[in-house]
């Protein structure tokens, strides 16, 4: 065996195999690069891979067989003259092998440091607005809906492409309004618009794709076919947005854009329902589109993305006191885990378990790794963005925070729940101007809505301008008379030193019903303003054995307001108890 790799080596075949996986190596690396841009079929680089692999074993029979010489190509022998070509050569390929290596750690430093990648950030950006329903039936609106709410979705994957999230595209449903000005409103560059005609099983589905800057059409297809090619139309459509724009998606990515949840077309159906009865954001629309996520399982065991909608109805009726905990967080754990177990590849399985371990199990770490995973799959889904932030929030990294408030605010600049969501990690950072505009914002887009004149309030209240926080946190309280927003003006009170009025909303709080139940840390922060310490941790321990929520954000509260009740042993008990993971 000795004797036949000193042949090996004699015979320069080691070296010259290096020497062609070098050279492969290069070879492969830059045609990843170039085949995309020249918008080449994916076979090419499959076919090239293929013959370099076929290549490795002819060249090493070669390699044995003949030598390089000076004169050219001659068959080896065993003549001790041409051992001195053979050193020549085995110098030439030490030299040809250092520069390859030398070349492809250049290649690879610029594939790493992204050169070769096009820079799409900013320069492509895409709002879908709501498909016109045409169908002679408007109890066909879910599904029109639905149709450009799926493509949103599969967009929002694409590296590079932003997209704007559904709710402010489809704030402009119903307006009379061209694209351009749209456009303008929402800072994209192009617009897809479409209309859906159904009948029966017939669908004809149109779609254009219109450039802002220049207000042309850069493409427009119909489509009619039968109701089952309906997942073929969304990837036609999608694919030809991507076409127009120059993007290339390859491999994994590519897969992961145009995938099917579900191939039953009516649990399909039965899941677009559910998802037009969340968006409507109230208890009868949230309790109406878990009866269509259960009907679309009924048919689908299978169907991640179903489970993953239970979640988020079952945590927003939790969240708003819709729904009693014991009714509530159990099915929204378990849903959240059977969407994880089924799919981990779409980004509402990771989003589903990363709300419950943040605002139930107050597992920080785990919720922002979960989050993180979501992000990678979809990084224009403004509510992952704002989850994100919470958890920075409370890590003390505001600068971070305040990054991901910025971007899922850009996502979605004209959704009032959006904002609502995401000024909690800036209050949570004392950007108080920032909380305050905020509510202004809200206000001007829907004045009936109270969170605007809450964040306002608190806005206001972290300015140290007690008096307009005041009248800011009545309107709130006016417009929707919960224990939260009573918590709010009631601490407000006691901060600025009325003590009666503080104690009239604490009479309020105790006077609505099942208060016992989720409004014990709303009392507690209220008898912390008062410097009623002993009674405010008494209801803060009731807090903690209701599991309420908020009070995830009481100890930055504390901290801030009344640092003075760290010391307190019951504090640090009741905060140690908690069992947060940061």
């Amino acid at each position: 065996m000795s004797k036949f790799f000193e042949e090996l080596k004699r015979r320069n075949v080691i070296k010259s195999a290096i020497a062609y996986l070098v050279v492969a190596w290069v070879l492969l690396q830059v045609f990843t690069v170039l085949l995309p841009i020249l918008e080449a079929p994916d076979w090419i680089l499959k076919g090239l891979t293929l013959l370099l692999a076929i290549g490795l074993p002819i060249w090493i029979i070669v390699s044995w067989v003949y030598d390089i010489t000076p004169q050219g190509i001659e068959k080896t022998t065993e003549n001790s003259e041409n051992e001195v070509v053979r050193h020549v050569t085995n110098k030439r390929l030490n030299a040809f092998i250092i520069s390859g290596l030398s070349i492809a750690v250049v290649v690879m430093g610029l594939k790493i440091s992204n050169v070769f990648e096009p820079n799409t950030d900013g320069k492509y950006s895409i709002a879908v607005m709501p498909f016109e329903n045409v169908s002679n039936d408007a109890e066909q609106e879910y599904f029109s809906d639905g149709i450009s709410e799926e493509i949103i979705n599969m967009l929002a994957q694409v590296p590079g492409l932003k997209v704007m999230a559904r709710t402010s595209s489809f704030s402009f449903k119903g307006k009379n309004q061209d694209a351009k000005s749209i456009g303008e409103q929402l800072e994209v560059s192009h617009i897809l618009e479409g209309s859906v005609r159904r009948s029966g099983n017939k669908l004809r589905i149109t779609a254009q794709l219109i450039n802002i800057l220049d207000g042309s059409q850069m493409f427009s297809v119909q489509f009619d076919r039968e109701l089952e090619d309906v997942f073929d139309i969304q990837d036609e459509i999608s694919a030809n947005i991507l076409e127009s724009i120059k993007i290339k998606l390859l491999g994994d990515k590519k897969e992961a854009v145009f995938k099917n949840y579900t191939d039953n077309i009516e649990a399909y159906q039965l899941y677009l329902q559910g998802r037009y009865h969340v968006n409507k954001f109230t208890p009868d629309g949230f309790i109406k589109a878990i009866e269509y996520f259960d009907a679309a399982i009924a048919l689908e065991p299978d169907y991640a993305i179903a489970y993953a909608g239970l979640t988020f109805c079952y945590t927003n009726l939790l969240d708003f006191n819709w729904l009693a905990s014991e009714d509530s967080l159990p099915i929204a754990i378990e849903a959240a885990e059977k969407s994880l177990q089924l799919d981990d590849k779409i980004f509402e399985s990771h989003l589903a378990v990363g709300r419950i371990q943040l605002h139930q199990e107050w597992n920080i770490k785990a919720a922002m790794a979960s989050f993180k995973k979501a992000l990678a799959i979809n990084p224009n889904s403004a509510e992952t963005h704002i989850q994100l932030g919470m958890c920075l929030s409370l890590y003390g990294q505001c600068e971070e925070a305040m990054e991901h408030s910025r971007i899922a605010e850009s996502l979605d600049p004209l959704s009032i729940l959006n904002i609502w969501y995401l000024s909690v990690p800036i209050l949570v950072c004392h950007d108080h101007e920032t909380l305050l505009a905020n509510g202004k914002k809200l206000i001007d887009l829907e004045p009936k809505f109270f969170s605007g004149h809450m964040w306002a309030g608190a806005g206001y209240f972290g300015l140290g301008q007690y008096d307009e926080a005041i009248e800011e946190l009545k309107l709130s309280v006016q417009l929707n008379p919960g224990t939260w927003t009573l918590g709010y003006l009631g601490f407000t009170y006691g901060f600025k030193g009325d003590t009666l009025k503080a104690r009239e909303v604490i009479e309020r709080i105790k006077a609505t019903k099942g208060y016992e139940r989720f409004a014990n840390n709303s009392l507690a922060l209220v008898y912390f303003s008062i410097g009623e310490s002993e009674t405010a941790l008494t209801y803060m321990d009731r807090a903690l054995e209701n599991h309420e929520g908020q009070l995830l954000w009481t100890k930055n509260w504390i901290e801030t307001h009344v640092p003075e009740t760290l010391q307190n042993p019951r504090a640090i008990q009741i905060i140690e108890r908690m069992g947060v993971i940061y």
